[in-house]
């Protein structure tokens, strides 16, 4: 069963009964691709300290959400936008990873053209991190909560026309197991080496 859109995401493009985040990539006929973040949107959210799924600013006094996997902690990145909390429960009712309807990457790499040469899907790029058409297994996925004062975007060193959220000296709030996927021996290391909850089988 789809989970109910709540009201503050009333306003998003819905696609599938799934609300289309701020952030998704989508093709110039408006088709949504979930799971893939438009650079440009993407780079206007964080640069304006808005939520990756309602578009609304954050405010000075709100808690941030983030989902994470283990190698976010140990880069010290977060290549996703931050969430409100309402939205963040969203996203762990809808999203297929957090809400454990897969708990496998695609097994064949997602075709991100859609023929039109008009169409931004020409620039559009996997991230160097991404293990999508791999068929791997998904890493466990945390939600760490932050100050909103805490909270800012940096270009990445590999790509500075991208930005990322800084997660280095950050002090979280809490930290929650989200989706307990068994962590292959790197994620492990990583799991230790930053303290975070053990997945349980």
């Amino acid at each position: 069963m789809l989970p109910v859109i709540p009201l503050p995401l009333a306003h998003l493009p819905v696609h599938g009964g799934l609300a289309v985040p701020s952030t998704a990539a989508r093709h110039r006929s408006g088709l949504p691709v979930f799971g893939l973040h438009d650079p440009l949107r993407l780079r206007r959210c964080l640069r304006r300290r808005l939520c990756g799924i309602c578009d609304a600013p954050f405010g000075v006094d709100d808690r941030i959400a983030l989902m994470l996997r283990p190698m976010d902690f140990t880069r010290g990145y977060a290549g996703e936008a931050g969430l409100h909390p309402h939205c963040a429960a969203y996203a762990r009712r809808a999203c297929p990873a957090l809400s454990q309807q897969t708990t496998r990457y695609r097994a064949t790499a997602r075709s991100v053209r859609c023929g039109d040469d008009l169409c931004e899907c020409r620039f559009w790029t996997l991230p160097p991190t991404s293990p999508s058409g791999t068929g791997a297994a998904l890493p466990p996925f945390y939600i760490a909560w932050m100050r909103a004062v805490d909270y800012r975007a940096v270009p990445d060193s590999a790509r500075p026309s991208r930005l990322q959220v800084d997660l280095r000296e950050v002090s979280f709030l809490k930290v929650r197991l989200v989706t307990p996927n068994p962590p292959d021996p790197i994620d492990m290391g990583r799991i230790l080496l930053a303290g975070l909850p053990m997945p349980i089988d």
